[in-house]
């Protein structure tokens, strides 16, 4: 009797995997499912987590039912950051050869915010600025605008986040913005593309308001050419002009406004109800920050001839 045997390695059924990638934000936890073909019952699977910035997270003790299935549920992801979460299933069929899939999931566990703080300098007409994110990658730009009351607005550049979630810079020129309240906005995108924003203000004060006054009496008609410049006062701004005679009598001119140039005037206010003398003017407006600004100018006023009688 004789007799010979002979091996060979059948492989009629290509190896499969497939994988599935569920994440829970609320609880920063991942539930992990899928199939394979053709690979053993009780083989493990390999299962890696990573984030956009590259970190991972092995998940181990899973293996293939008799069904070729395998899940497991509730892996602590809270290690990886917000954003895309990529998982990656390997096994090995049976006749050895390596089978994978991918599946990717946002993970969006960490609400995204940024703080702003603004601090200006009125000596220098500056502004520091500065403040916190959470959920910004690091090495993000942040837009920071500042806006005056006019609606002026000053963009500043080259504001990144650091590794800490930190920004700021000093010494941005507010020049260009005039003065009262100043609004910086603080603009930025959170690791799941959200934008994130916030504001804050402060009162810039860097240039003295003021206002200056000039009188001209008309004395053969009884009026007044009254007119001045001004010094950090709005555009449009109401300016109270009052003339005061000798015995306090008071005339108060109407419909006084500066122009953009920051001037006003008045030409031919009747004064024939104050008596001759030194007539005072005085001029007030309110600035940009909210002072109270004024000036006073006096001229006389020789409107009756004087005259006298005599009776013999």
């Amino acid at each position: 009797i004789v007799n010979d045997t002979d091996t060979d390695n059948l492989d009629a059924v290509a190896g499969s995997i497939t994988v599935d990638l569920v994440l829970d934000d609320a609880n920063s936890a991942a539930d992990i499912s899928g199939t394979t073909n053709d690979v053993p019952a009780g083989s493990t699977i390999t299962l890696l987590l990573t984030d956009a910035n590259g970190t991972q997270i092995t998940v181990p003790n899973v293996t293939v039912d008799a069904n070729g299935n395998y899940s497991i549920d509730g892996v602590d992801v809270s290690g990886l950051v917000d954003g895309d979460i990529t998982v990656t299933a390997t096994a090995t069929d049976n006749n050895g050869n390596i089978v994978n899939d991918t599946d990717t999931d946002n993970l969006d566990a960490i609400e995204g915010l940024i703080t702003v703080d603004l601090a200006l300098n009125d000596n220098g007409a500056t502004a520091d600025i500065s403040g916190t994110t959470t959920d910004v990658p690091a090495g993000s730009t942040v837009t920071l605008v500042l806006t005056d009351a006019n609606g002026t607005q000053i963009t500043v550049p080259n504001v990144t986040v650091d590794a800490n979630g930190n920004y700021s810079i000093d010494g941005v020129d507010v020049s260009g913005l005039v003065d009262g309240d100043i609004t910086v906005t603080a603009t930025a995108t959170d690791n799941n593309g959200n934008i994130v924003n916030d504001t804050d203000t402060d009162n810039l004060d860097a240039v003295a308001g003021s206002i200056t006054v000039d009188l001209v009496l008309d004395d053969a008609n009884s009026t007044a050419d009254i007119s001045g410049t001004t010094t950090d006062v709005p555009a449009g701004s109401t300016v109270t002009l009052v003339l005061t005679d000798a015995n306090g009598t008071q005339i108060s001119v109407p419909n006084v406004t500066v122009d953009a140039n920051g001037n006003y005037s008045i030409d031919g206010v009747d004064i024939s109800g104050l008596v001759d003398g030194d007539i005072t003017v005085t001029a007030t407006a309110t600035d940009n920050n909210g002072n109270i600004v004024n000036d006073t100018d006096t001229d006389n006023l020789d409107a009756v001839a004087g005259s006298i009688t005599v009776d013999l």
